[in-house]
C-alpha cells in the first residue's frame, strides 16, 4: 500500500521514561489510522517496551494453558495417551480475563467418530463436551479448552477444591513447579502465592 503523508513525533516512554522517535504514515485509501492531533497528544510506550510486553503477554498466556500453547500439542497428548473412563482432566476458562479451572473426569473417552471426549461436568461457556484438541465442541473458537492433568494443579484441587480461580502470580508458579506450600487461597475464592511475612 502507498504511504501519501508520514509524521513524525518525539515522545516519552510511559513505561520506562526514554525518549523515542514515533511515526504515522497516511497510506492511500485507508487515511490516518487516527487524528493527527491525537497521534501527537497521545502517549505510548517505546518499540523496547512494546517488546517486552509482548513477552509477557506471551508468557502470560503460556502459563493460563499450563504449557498447552498449540491445540496439536494437546490432540498429539491424546492420542498417545487416550483418555480413559474416570481419568482426571482440566477444563481451562479464561472469559472476562480470569484464569477459572475445573476438575473434571472423562465419562465417555471416545464418543462418536471424531473421538470426542465428554466429561462429567461442563464449564458455564464450553459445555462437557470437547474435541481431541481441547476445544469445546459447542463453542471451539472460544476461550474454554480441555487440558490433560498437571501435576500441581492436582495438588492444588486436593487442598483447595474442585473449581479455582488462580492468579497470573500463582500460574507461574505453577508453571515452575513450586509445591503446594506455595500457594493460599483468599476469602474470595482465588488462589496466589504466599504472602512473605514482614
Amino acid at each position: 500500500m502507498e504511504v501519501l503523508e508520514t509524521i513524525t513525533r518525539e515522545k516519552e516512554c510511559i513505561r520506562c521514561g526514554a525518549t523515542f522517535t514515533a511515526t504515522m504514515e497516511k497510506l492511500a485509501l485507508l487515511g490516518w489510522p487516527e487524528r493527527p492531533s491525537e497521534f501527537k497528544r497521545r502517549k505510548e510506550h517505546c518499540p523496547d517496551c512494546k517488546q517486552k510486553l509482548r513477552d509477557e503477554m506471551a508468557e502470560k498466556s503460556k502459563n493460563a494453558v499450563l504449557g498447552w500453547t498449540d491445540f496439536d500439542a494437546v490432540k498429539e497428548h491424546f492420542k498417545e495417551n487416550p483418555p480413559q473412563k474416570g481419568d482426571p482432566l482440566i477444563i481451562a476458562s479464561f472469559q472476562y480475563h480470569t484464569n477459572e479451572y475445573l476438575r473434571v473426569y472423562v465419562e465417555v473417552p471416545e464418543h462418536t467418530r471424531q473421538k470426542r471426549i465428554i466429561v462429567n461436568r461442563g464449564s458455564t461457556y464450553g459445555g462437557s463436551s470437547f474435541y481431541r484438541s481441547g476445544q469445546s465442541t459447542y463453542h471451539p473458537k472460544g476461550q474454554t479448552r480441555l487440558l490433560p492433568d498437571h501435576p500441581v494443579m492436582s495438588e492444588l484441587f486436593k487442598a483447595f477444591g474442585g473449581r479455582l480461580s488462580l492468579t497470573d502470580d500463582a500460574l507461574a508458579a505453577v508453571s515452575r513447579g513450586e509445591g503446594i506450600e506455595s500457594f493460599e487461597k483468599d476469602r474470595l475464592g482465588v488462589v496466589s502465592l504466599k504472602k512473605p511475612k514482614p
